[in-house]
């Protein structure tokens, strides 16, 4: 079992913004991640996902690659289709040695959605380039910020849920070779529900599904420009190796200091 640091967000909304269309790649992204590639022998794991993986959905008779609706003055696509075409973008506008995490939605509650998203991927996508699926994004945010899900739902709920969706998509693959699911993508610190790694490892949620081979837990790098005693989960080794200036700077890394069972990241 693994926790992640090394990835690199790409809201799922802007996938073809980034890294274009098929045979029209973003130059400025593949210099971008090339010239990391280069220097350190493969670029950042890129993480498909955000808020807009649970608003997307596969559609093989769709015409566009990626279709992203807004409303308002929403940054964030409201309503998300993508076709086969999405996959070729992942495969063939990116270095060599590109790998991703690729976002499956829970956040519309449909089983049906992630099933035909991940029966896609394993046709469509060179498995060679991904590191791990993800099921839905912070979802300690869905009866909070994002109310899609009802005020009863708490870290239960989630783990409930989460494993009976993980369970069916597994089944749904039967013998293919797959390699894993990150598990979590919990918001920063939770400020209710006990929602943490922790707390889900007590309701054993890698043992009910083994395919769960790493763990996610967000932190940005703004949250930790703040006094200590808004973060009490975290010590002050974990506070100073997260701070503004180590998350910006990108010619180091740093280790991921313990606090109980949480890690610092630096996405």
């Amino acid at each position: 079992m693994v926790i992640l640091a090394d990835v690199s967000v790409l809201r799922f909304c802007y996938i073809s913004d980034y890294l274009g269309d098929v045979s029209k790649p973003n130059t400025l992204s593949y210099r971008l991640l090339q010239n990391i590639q280069d220097i350190k022998g493969a670029p950042p794991t890129i993480r498909i996902g955000g808020n807009t993986q649970d608003v997307a959905k596969y559609c093989p008779t769709c015409l566009e690659t990626l279709n992203s609706s807004f409303t308002g003055t929403d940054t964030e696509a409201t309503n998300v289709s993508f076709n086969s075409n999405l996959f070729r973008v992942l495969n063939e506008n990116v270095p060599s040695e590109q790998q991703y995490t690729f976002g499956l939605n829970l956040g519309q509650d449909d089983v049906k959605i992630p099933l035909a998203e991940i029966a896609a991927a394993q046709e469509y996508l060179n498995l060679t380039r991904l590191r791990y699926y993800e099921l839905g994004n912070e979802p300690d945010f869905y009866a909070t910020r994002r109310r899609i899900r009802p005020s009863s739902w708490n870290v239960a709920a989630y783990a409930q849920q989460s494993v009976s969706y993980l369970q069916q998509l597994i089944a749904s693959l039967g013998q293919q070779n797959h390699p894993g699911f990150m598990y979590g993508s919990l918001a920063n610190f939770p400020r209710s529900q006990d929602f943490s790694i922790s707390t889900l490892a007590r309701l054993g949620v890698n043992k009910l599904v083994p395919d769960i081979a790493a763990f996610s837990d967000h932190l940005y790098f703004g949250e930790v420009c703040t006094r200590k005693s808004l973060h009490p989960w975290a010590d002050s080794a974990c506070l100073i190796l997260c701070s503004c200036w180590s998350s910006a700077d990108h010619y180091s890394s740093v280790p991921e200091p313990s606090q109980h069972t949480r890690r610092c990241y630096r996405f």
